[in-house]
């Protein structure tokens, strides 16, 4: 049986440069942004300042999720803060990790 081979099905997202978790990252600060403006503009806020919070927090938010991609990486901040095992270390008798067969 002949099957197609997918190439990069199993590549992350990426949009202008944000990839994988830092893109749903944006995407989420998009959406809590035009929440935030609809209901400050809901309860009556002048829309000058409503835009100048609106690009504010906008930018803020830009900058601060591409400063954290371009800090940590692919994987993100908690694999910077922890090495890798140098040994695996098993306080168990040899006998007993081999599982029984009957």
């Amino acid at each position: 049986m002949n099957t197609k081979v997918m190439k990069g099905i199993d590549d992350e997202i990426e949009f202008k440069g944000f990839k994988g978790r830092y893109f749903y990252q944006l995407a989420g600060s998009v959406l809590g942004l035009l929440t935030l403006v609809f209901l400050l503009y809901t309860t009556g806020i002048n829309s000058f300042i409503l835009l100048f919070v609106a690009v504010g927090a906008g930018a803020f938010a830009l900058t601060y999720i591409k400063g954290n991609m371009e800090k940590n990486g692919k994987y993100g901040h908690i694999h910077k803060q922890h090495a890798p095992p140098q040994h695996v270390i098993i306080n168990k008798p040899f006998h007993k990790l081999i599982a029984k067969s009957y």
